[in-house]
């Protein structure tokens, strides 16, 4: 047991990490229904689109099926904050620890974020060039 002495008369506080957890939790859960609810339309647009998960492997997956190809799943992470090239490194080794784990489950994978750190802009710029003229 610790007595008050060896605690600092510390007081419980809303603004403690410990008390945060849960609304930044939920912040980022909000995030992910938003982003939801945005490529909603877009996936329904697909005619073999069968359905979405949340919070499995991935933030969210989305399976379609093509006659041709079968089943093909996308994986995507969404970051509701700044990403910084530490962390979207993170999530690329991440992306490849699944496609390493699960060769052939995924057919894509995206990470969505609300805002990306000067240093990514232009990486971002150059494969935005190498993408625009040819789809993937």
């Amino acid at each position: 047991m610790i007595d008050d002495k060896n605690r600092g008369n510390r007081r419980p506080s809303l603004l403690e990490p410990q008390s945060q957890g849960g609304d930044t939790a939920d912040s980022g859960f909000e995030f992910q229904n938003n982003m939801i609810l945005c490529k909603l339309p877009f996936w329904l647009s697909f005619e073999g689109f069968d359905s979405i998960i949340r919070e499995a492997t991935a933030d969210f997956e989305v399976k379609f099926f093509a006659p041709s190809d079968g089943i093909y799943r996308e994986a995507v992470e969404a970051k509701n904050h700044r990403i910084t090239p530490g962390e979207f490194w993170g999530e690329i080794s991440r992306f490849m620890e699944l496609d390493e784990g699960s060769p052939g489950t995924y057919s894509k994978f995206t990470l969505c974020c609300s805002e990306i750190s000067d240093e990514l802009k232009p990486l971002i710029s150059g494969l935005r060039r190498v993408r625009e003229p040819q789809s993937f």
